[in-house]
């Protein structure tokens, strides 16, 4: 203790013959240091939602769809690409007749139980700034049925997509920064010719477009099938439920002049192709 004491003592006397100075700080105080960040293309990034393509969902709280567990691509890639069903209930007439589309049930992040959403494909490009890309989709409109003699029995059809909308998961502008659609104001149509091909959206990288994550759908949720009329988008009469609240911008058409069996179901197959170029 008096060990201590002495020291105190002497820094004590220090201080007061000026051998110990000290001078003021003023405050704030301030220092300069440097960050930085660097990106390259990932080919295996992530999984994370696709964006809602619901321009008006019916369902306010309705999360956005789960992606598919192998998407297609890189850097560039489809994370959803839709098989699209027009169910295995439909009337047989003796006339042309339209079908719609059954409405995509899909799981979603932290979500109880499945929702539905219009007929969509999501594109994601994280290849680093606005290189561009393409979407088209081609099919023969050919409908195959293999009945139980073996028998292959075709039916010719033209699939139509009408009403396109966009959405990004990267909260930027669809209008500025979104893809293009392909005659927005009217139906696109994959018909029964040989590898009918239609290009369904653009992004062009000159005018910036189509960085990040977006989606591409037809129609709403909000915007069904009646069931009434011939085809079920008419206002009266009795209503057909295998034609009622399927999704009116995705129609197939089947001409007259074929015979349609009711056996099995006929299937077909859509490619959907991304390009890097356009």
């Amino acid at each position: 203790m008096k060990k201590i004491s002495l020291i105190s003592c002497g820094i004590f006397l220090l201080a007061l013959s000026g051998g110990l100075t000290s001078e003021a700080v003023e405050y704030p105080v301030s220092g300069v240091t440097q960050g930085d960040i660097g990106f390259e293309a990932s080919d295996n990034p992530p999984a994370t939602p696709d964006p809602d393509p619901d321009p008006t969902p019916d369902d306010p709280d309705k999360p956005d769809p789960d992606p598919d567990p192998n998407p297609i691509g890189g850097a560039l890639r489809f994370t959803h690409i839709p098989n699209i069903s027009f169910g295995n209930n439909n009337a047989i007439t003796s006339r042309t007749q339209n079908y719609y589309a059954k409405f995509e049930q899909r799981g979603a992040e932290n979500a109880a139980s499945t929702h539905l959403y219009p007929t969509y494909f999501t594109v994601e490009d994280i290849r680093g700034g606005t290189m561009g890309w393409s979407v088209t989709v081609s099919g023969n409109g050919i409908f195959t049925e293999e009945n139980p003699t073996g028998k292959t029995n075709e039916l010719k059809t033209t699939l139509y997509f009408s009403n396109p909308s966009t959405k990004s998961l990267t909260d930027l502008d669809p209008i500025l920064y979104g893809p293009e659609m392909s005659n927005s104001e009217n139906e696109i149509a994959v018909t029964n010719d040989s590898s009918s091909s239609v290009r369904l959206a653009t992004a062009i990288g000159e005018k910036e477009q189509g960085y990040g994550k977006w989606s591409v759908g037809y129609g709403s949720t909000s915007t069904v099938t009646t069931g009434k009329g011939i085809d079920g988008t008419g206002t009266e009469g009795n209503i057909d439920e295998s034609k009622k609240g399927r999704n009116a911008s995705v129609k197939l058409t089947v001409p007259n002049g074929q015979i349609i069996n009711t056996k099995s179901l006929y299937t077909t197959t859509l490619t959907w192709e991304l390009s890097d170029s356009i």
